[in-house]
């Protein structure tokens, strides 16, 4: 018997086994680890789309509602200090002579806000669509969201929502919290700040009633505004000090239902 010889055959056998083991492990956990990765983008992928469904329907509710009070907000004056109002046309202007400072035209603004977002609720097609909408609902009515930054340019932040996805395939659900976050800029909207108002204010609210009146017709300018600078007359026809400013925006908004512009009126003396 030639035991060399079976001893050289029996360690080529072994080094084949071996040899085919490794290529069998290194195949099953490359297959193994391209799965999870494949899994993890699936799961990313399903996370983006779960989240961008819930923006699109909440952001539809808040654009109504913040262009509503900021028009509100505008349209009585608010942001002035003083009640003075004179009638023209049956319509208010409001008597431009001190604007509130921005720490109180913030806090009232987003008190406003703040409250009227609490009336936001979804359909229930769009809350069996989504259902943390329901989540929303209950945070909005209970004033359980943050209003992040200056009013020009703030954010509406949600903190703690709960998503789900499910992945039948591999019979798995996941559930994550993630903070949504909205962004309200009044240049987006093509809105006047109250900044520029104040601006306004400051250039053209001194000297005789023609001066103001020039002084207004050069300065009032905003792109997404129509503009009207008037002196108003008594019935005969003979102006009085009075000189008035009517804005207009251009766009139309969704607010309240239909479809409607925003009116900025204030005169100056």
């Amino acid at each position: 018997m030639n035991r060399r010889g079976d001893a050289s055959v029996l360690v080529f056998v072994v080094l084949v086994l071996l040899v085919c083991g490794i290529a069998l492990f290194s195949f099953v956990y490359s297959s193994k680890r391209a799965s999870i990765e494949i899994f993890n983008s699936n799961l990313i992928e399903a996370v983006y789309a779960e989240q961008s469904d819930l923006n699109f329907y909440i952001r539809e509710k808040v654009d109504s509602v913040y262009l509503k009070t900021y028009s509100d907000f505008v349209s009585n004056g608010r942001y002035l200090i003083g009640d003075q109002i004179l009638l023209h046309e049956d319509r208010q202007f409001f008597y431009f002579i001190l604007l509130k400072d921005d720490a109180s035209v913030n806090s009232e603004f987003k008190a406003s806000l703040k409250d009227n977002l609490k009336s936001i609720s979804f359909s229930e097609n769009e809350i069996l669509d989504s259902p943390q909408l329901k989540i929303i609902q209950d945070k909005f009515a209970n004033g359980d969201f943050l209003l992040d930054g200056p009013l020009e340019n703030f954010n509406i932040v949600f903190a703690d929502i709960p998503l789900k996805s499910n992945f039948k395939k591999e019979n798995l659900n996941v559930t994550y919290l993630t903070d949504i976050s909205l962004n309200y800029n009044l240049k987006e909207f093509g809105l006047v700040s109250f900044s520029y108002l104040n601006s306004l204010l400051a250039s053209c609210s001194n000297g005789y009633p023609d001066e103001r009146f020039s002084c207004l017709e050069k300065t009032v300018h905003f792109p997404s505004f129509y503009t009207e600078v008037f002196r108003r007359k008594d019935s005969k026809g003979k102006e009085l000090p009075e000189v008035l400013v009517r804005m207009t925006s251009r766009e139309q908004f969704l607010i309240d239902g239909s479809m409607q512009n925003i009116y900025i009126r204030f005169f100056v003396l």
